[in-house]
């Protein structure tokens, strides 16, 4: 997202929006743990959340929230990789 920067703002804001309403849209299977990182929902909700900070700096200094932005899309991406599970309900 951070390396969409030379082109606004609006693309990395449409990123960030698509990441937190998939956070919304994931709450029901919080509860379920994932089958390499137990504690996913945590993990993407705070990689959200790391984002979001990201774009409020991005106003100030947009080298350190270009910085925040690609940190948290990261750990979202890998939080997501790692925990969510094919079909939500199966035991493993």
């Amino acid at each position: 997202m951070a390396l969409l920067g030379p082109f606004g703002i609006a693309l990395p804001a449409i990123g960030v929006t698509l990441l937190v309403v998939g956070v919304i849209i994931s709450a029901p299977y919080a509860s379920e743990p994932g089958p390499y990182l137990h504690d996913w929902w945590s993990v993407l909700g705070v990689a959200a959340l790391i984002c979001l900070v990201g774009i409020g700096v991005w106003f100030v200094a947009e080298v350190p929230g270009g910085v925040l932005m690609t940190l948290g899309a990261v750990t979202a991406l890998v939080a997501v990789g790692l925990g969510a599970q094919a079909s939500p309900g199966e035991s493993r």
